[in-house]
This record gives structure tokens, C-alpha cells and sequence, in this order.
């Protein structure tokens, strides 16, 4: 019983070793993966600032939001007010500018929530590919720990392993000369088969040669008028069965 635990927990051992290096090869894989989209997004980032580097610097909330209003309030004046030719086309010419600006901030906030965007996904990326190392390492801790086990139940089977070889070689041999045994008494008994036989045909031969000389001399006292014995009956009735069969 304590062989075939030990051994069990060698195979369970062996079986889950095999499960986590497959477990390690999906999360190399995974973390190679994230890898990869982590220096794309990085290249992706990397051209978005060398290409708006402008725009980028354009950004500002807090002047877009003033725009905003300074807009709201000319189109307001303009709509609500009775004003000048001049002044009309100065507030409009104000306003065109106005625009104009507050599209360019416009542009460059949308860059930079790109921006963003881009270094958000970075992060998260970049923490998934980290995780899935950090697991392949855990798991490769474990195989290390299993297969110190391993080691140390296989030193536990070495002499019983090696007592067994013993064992087994010991039964071969042992088999070797009961088969020896068996050919040599197998033959002795065909030896003695033989012999048995040739005996019992002897036998059968000399008793026929005395019945058949019992029969004659019986065949003799017939015609010599004799009296015959019970004997001599049964015997006539053995030459009868033997006639007839």
C-alpha cells in the first residue's frame, strides 16, 4: 500500500506539472500578446505627439470654455441689437476669428483625449502583460517545488525499486529450473510410460501364450475322450470371448 501511494502521488505530481507547463506556455503566449499591442500603442502615442505637437500645446480648457461664451454673446448682441454697419461687421469679423480659434482648441482637445486615451491603454496593457508573467513565474515556482517532490519520492522508491528488481531476477532464475525440473520429470514419466507399457505387453503376451497352451492341451483331453474340469470351461469360454470380439 505505501508503494502504490508513493507511486500515485509521483504520477498526480508528474500530471499536474504537465498542466502548469501547458498553463505557462498560455500565459507567455497572452503576455508576448500584450507585449506587442503595448509597443504598438507606444509607436501609436509616440506619432500622435510628433505630429500635433502644435495642436497639443493649443490645448486649453479653461480658454475654450471663454470662447464659448464670448461666441454666445456676439451672436446674442447681433441677433438682439440694432447696431451700426461697422460695428456689425466688426462683431462678425470678431466672431469668424473667434471660430476659428475655438476650432483649433477644439482639434486639440480632441488630440489630446486621444492622447490619452492611448497612454490609458498603454497602462493597462502593459499591466496585463505584467500579470501574465507574474502567473507564468508562480506556476513555474510550483513545478520547481513538485519537482523537488518528485526527487524525493523517487529516492524513497529506489531501493524498494531496485530490492524488486532483485526480487524479479530471483523469480526468473527460480523459473528456469522449475522449468528444467518439469522437462527433465516429463520425461522421466514418457520413460516410464514406455516401460509400463512394454511391460503390460509382455504380460498380455505371455498370458495368451499360456491360455492358448491350456487351450490346446484342453483340446487334447477332448479327444482323448478325458474328463474336463470347470477350469478347463473357463477357459474355453476366454477362447470363446476372444474368437467372437
Amino acid at each position: 500500500k505505501l508503494i502504490i501511494s508513493r507511486i500515485n502521488a509521483l504520477k498526480d505530481l508528474k500530471d499536474e506539472n504537465y498542466g502548469l507547463e501547458k498553463e505557462i506556455l498560455e500565459n507567455r503566449k497572452n503576455r508576448d500578446a500584450f507585449n506587442k499591442k503595448t509597443h504598438e500603442l507606444i509607436n501609436e502615442l509616440r506619432e500622435l505627439k510628433n505630429s500635433n505637437k502644435k495642436l497639443i500645446l493649443k490645448s486649453n480648457p479653461a480658454r475654450l470654455s471663454q470662447l464659448e461664451k464670448r461666441i454666445n454673446d456676439i451672436e446674442t448682441k447681433l441677433e438682439t441689437e440694432a447696431l451700426k454697419f461697422e460695428k456689425e461687421r466688426e462683431l462678425k469679423d470678431a466672431l469668424k476669428k473667434i471660430k476659428k480659434e475655438m476650432k483649433e482648441l477644439k482639434d486639440a482637445e480632441k488630440t489630446v483625449d486621444k492622447i490619452n486615451q492611448v497612454s490609458k491603454e498603454i497602462g493597462e496593457a502593459r499591466n496585463k502583460a505584467d500579470s501574465f508573467h507574474k502567473k507564468s513565474n508562480e506556476f513555474q515556482e510550483q513545478i520547481k517545488g513538485n519537482y523537488k517532490k518528485i526527487m524525493d519520492l523517487s529516492k524513497e522508491l529506489m531501493p524498494i525499486k531496485k530490492q524488486q528488481q532483485e526480487l524479479f531476477k530471483e523469480f526468473v532464475e527460480h523459473k528456469g529450473k522449475f522449468n528444467e525440473l518439469s522437462v527433465d520429470l516429463i520425461n522421466k514419466l514418457k520413460v516410464i510410460h514406455d516401460e509400463n507399457k512394454k511391460i503390460q505387453e509382455q504380460k498380455t503376451k505371455e498370458k495368451g501364450e499360456k491360455l492358448r497352451e491350456k487351450q490346446r492341451s484342453i483340446e487334447m483331453k477332448i479327444k482323448a475322450g478325458e474328463k474336463i474340469t470347470t477350469e478347463d470351461l473357463m477357459i474355453m469360454q476366454e477362447d470363446f470371448k476372444e474368437f467372437t470380439s
